[in-house]
């Protein structure tokens, strides 16, 4: 898994990408969009607050796609849709 920490590797995410599994971690709690401009897949993306506890899941956000969570989070993180069933979705 990568780490998304910084401005230009949070602006890329899994863009141009064939697979993989990013976490972006945030300074304090946000909430941006999450944009898939030049995806390759759908990914499912976990929202998690400042305690690492999920407080929202997007499933199969497709490719050119735009989402805005409703709660605020401190770390998301996207992953191949379909790659982790085992979290409930909200």
């Amino acid at each position: 898994m990568e780490v998304a920490d910084r401005g230009f590797k949070r602006t890329l995410g899994l863009m141009f990408r064939k697979d993989g599994e990013m976490l972006f971690v945030f300074e304090e709690n946000v909430r941006f969009v999450v944009w898939t401009p030049f995806m390759r897949f759908p990914i499912d993306v976990f929202f998690l607050n400042e305690k690492k506890k999920v407080v929202e899941v997007k499933r199969d956000l497709k490719p050119w796609r735009i989402y805005r969570p409703s709660k605020s989070y401190r770390y998301f993180f996207e992953a191949k849709e379909g790659k982790y069933e085992n979290v409930p979705k909200f």
